[in-house]
């Protein structure tokens, strides 16, 4: 009887610590997606300054999907990113498209682009005089 209610009072626990365990692994994937967003940034930003030319990331917020002006096609998101946002909100254009351009000397478009799963976020900063990426927070 008493190694019956062990095992009742250790499931019990395991329940209760089950959904703090699922939030963390979702929380764990929205940075991994941050993370790559942050790659796909800084890949930009080197190929403007490898080719002396500007290039650019596009962003169509509405179907959550990225494209490189020197790769065909838009590739989605991440599954776990179910919205997007981008500041100043001035850069979104009215098809719902935002452009990130780099330029060859080090500059670039300023802005912060929000990844957002439910109630959880992170974002990406660009800063517009360097053209440098973080992920902040």
């Amino acid at each position: 009887m008493l190694e019956m209610l062990v095992v009742l009072v250790i499931l019990a626990m395991t329940m209760t610590m089950a959904p703090s365990i699922l939030a963390g692994l979702q929380g764990s994937r929205l940075r991994a997606a941050s993370d790559e967003l942050v790659w796909r940034l800084r890949e930009t930003r080197d190929e403007a300054a490898r080719r002396s030319a500007a290039t650019e990331l596009v962003f169509n917020l509405s179907k959550l999907t990225v494209a490189a002006i020197s790769t065909a096609g838009f590739r989605p998101l991440p599954p776990i990113v179910d919205a997007m946002e981008v500041r100043p909100e001035a850069l979104l254009q009215r098809d719902g498209m935002v452009r990130i351009l780099f330029r060859a000397d080090g500059t670039a478009t300023g802005a912060r682009i929000v990844l957002r799963h439910g109630a959880a976020s992170t974002s990406v900063a660009i800063d517009w005089l360097t053209g440098a990426v973080r992920r902040d927070g």
